[in-house]
């Protein structure tokens, strides 16, 4: 029962949920939760059930649905061991602190350091050093990111990328490569980005007005148009994957306006929404600190705008489909580098001087001997920040969606990443609460049918959600981002594989085909061809933006209508 989740509403009804196995309740009576809870606390069901409700027929569904909503025992989470002295998956290359922008937010004030680019040796040294230093098994992730922008320092960026490939194919692994970027570079340079890179962030503020105030280059002028030219490369490969927006009190009241405009440019599945948070430069670039209540109330009100363009807002918080003990990487899991060789845990953490986040800071290069000294007390120390480790999440509904949120805005606002942001936990709850609510009255999930033993009936809706869920799992580890023509070739082939298994399920072949095993037929293996066309015609409709419901309903409709006056005419 250790997934099983309660959440009250001011009317003292409930939802139960399940975040790990993907199950929702609809709204629920008070001895509904009251019941869960106290299964949940460890005590017997039956008998919990006895003592709450007096009705046998009661009795029965209730048990059945808190049975059904808290899953199976949970597995333990493949992190590494708390005391072993090895990364995860993930080497982050900070390799620039310069940048071709001077945003007027910019939490690393990047431009402004003298220690300014990565060295050849320190990057070669660092990817050595954490292949020496990581998880046997991949896929493995090498990810450039900021104090500066990245792409200010392309030679080392490309030599990472060449190098940490061949280290990873000698291990038979997979190594998927990760870019967080503004966009501000030419055109030759994004083409080696769309054709190299799994992933790309790019940032963009939304309209131009907006976009080039926020985010000017350094001489002043906007950098809009030249972020567009290169939304437009990256497009074309399908590697960039996400848009970071940073909203500011400038835009609070123009959010719808800012995820359309955005998603309009470039066609993103997913935005990353982040409320400016008040340190770097904007302690000198005199922009405000942003108003939380009132970008709370506009953030509510894009949730639906959002859903309705299929696009998925990502933020500092974690969505209902999450499950975690840590946040993030950040708790000691990951291996970032800096420009001048500082090891930290997370991104964002450059500054060594930055007050509140010494903690993420564990180790330095050296390269007198090239290599590194790692502080592994302080990664255990991190990998210890556990839900269940922060006072403040022991009793949330929703600790393990969350754990305990983002570790940097912890330490810059309580001086100790050990913490909780309370702002951030604020946030949290009123967005997932909706999320919930939303849900359940919608009835979005079927817990109560599967809880009955009834065959579940699936929504054409639902469908198209599992198929985009399957789609994004593979394009983490896909070798290389598929396109638009990747897509159609992959229907073809799977219409080819139907047209074989027909073929010789209807004994058109001659007989000693079908002892041939990859021409085995039966009406599974044809069911299944049938459902890998369905998914290759799925995604090809979410690349158009196409409502594949809507477009099938009017299709079939106007058959019918030319039947009928077909008929009239006969």
């Amino acid at each position: 029962m250790e997934k099983l989740r309660v959440l009250w509403l001011e009317d003292g009804q409930c939802i139960l949920f399940n975040a790990l196995d993907k199950r929702i309740s609809k709204i629920c009576p008070s001895y509904v939760g009251k019941a869960a809870e106290e299964a949940a606390s460890g005590k017997d069901l039956a008998v919990v059930i006895e003592d709450v409700i007096a009705e046998k027929a009661l009795q029965e569904s209730t048990e059945k649905l808190i049975t059904y909503i808290a899953g199976s025992k949970i597995e333990k989470q493949k992190r590494l061991p708390v005391e072993v002295k090895r990364f995860n998956r993930t080497l982050v290359l900070c390799v620039s602190a310069l940048c071709n922008l001077r945003c007027v937010y910019c939490s690393g004030n990047a431009g402004n350091r003298s220690d300014n680019m990565m060295s050849w040796d320190l990057a070669k040294d660092s990817i050595d050093y954490f292949f020496d230093h990581c998880s046997e098994s991949g896929p493995y992730t090498l990810q450039f990111h900021g104090a500066g922008e990245p792409m200010t320092n392309p030679d080392i960026v490309m030599k990472s990328v060449e190098y940490a490939r061949q280290l990873a194919n000698q291990r038979n692994q997979k190594l998927l490569t990760r870019m967080s970027t503004n966009g501000i570079f030419s055109s030759d340079v994004a083409e080696w980005m769309a054709e190299n890179m799994n992933h790309v962030s790019l940032s963009f503020d939304g309209p131009p007005e907006i976009h080039n105030k926020q985010r000017p280059k350094r001489d002043g002028r906007g950098s809009y148009d030249t972020v567009v030219n290169t939304i437009k490369i990256l497009t074309r490969t399908g590697s960039l994957r996400r848009m970071n927006t940073v909203v500011t009190n400038e835009g609070t009241d123009r959010l719808e306006e800012i995820i359309r405009h955005v998603y309009g440019i470039s066609q993103v599945k997913e935005i990353r929404i982040l409320p400016m948070e008040y340190c770097g430069r904007c302690e000198v670039s005199g922009v405000q600190p942003i108003n939380l209540e009132k970008y709370k109330k506009s953030f509510e009100n894009i949730i639906p705008v959002a859903q309705s363009l299929g696009v998925k807002i990502i933020t500092n918080l974690e969505q209902l489909n999450y499950y975690t003990e840590h946040y993030c990487g950040a708790c000691g899991f990951n291996m970032c580098v800096t420009p001048a060789g500082v090891v930290s845990t997370c991104v964002e953490a450059m500054d060594e001087r930055e007050e509140g986040i010494d903690e993420l800071f564990i180790g330095k290069y050296d390269k007198e001997i090239h290599s590194f000294s790692i502080d592994w007390d302080k990664v255990f120390k991190l990998r210890s920040r556990t839900y269940y480790n922060l006072d403040e999440c022991g009793k949330c509904v929703f600790r393990t969606n969350c754990a305990g949120n983002c570790l940097i805005r912890s330490g810059r606002k309580n001086k100790t990443v050990m913490s909780v942001d309370k702002d951030a936990c604020d946030m949290t709850k009123l967005t997932l609460t909706k999320q919930l609510v939303d849900m359940a009255k919608s009835g979005e999930t079927l817990a109560e049918k599967s809880a009955n033993g009834e065959k579940t009936q699936v929504s054409f809706q639902e469908l198209v959600d599992l198929s985009r869920k399957v789609a994004k799992q593979f394009d983490q580890v896909e070798l290389r981002p598929w396109t638009i023509e990747t897509m159609l070739l992959e229907l073809t082939k799977q219409v080819g594989d139907l047209t074989k298994y027909f073929m010789t399920f209807e004994n058109y072949y001659l007989g000693d085909r079908k002892l041939h095993p990859n021409y085995r037929a039966s009406k599974d293996s044809i069911g299944n061809e049938l459902a890998d066309i369905m998914h290759a015609v799925i995604r090809i409709a979410d690349y158009y933006q196409i409502d594949l419901e809507d477009a099938f309903q009017k299709a079939r409709m106007a058959e019918l209508n030319y039947c009928k006056r077909v008929e009239q005419n006969i």
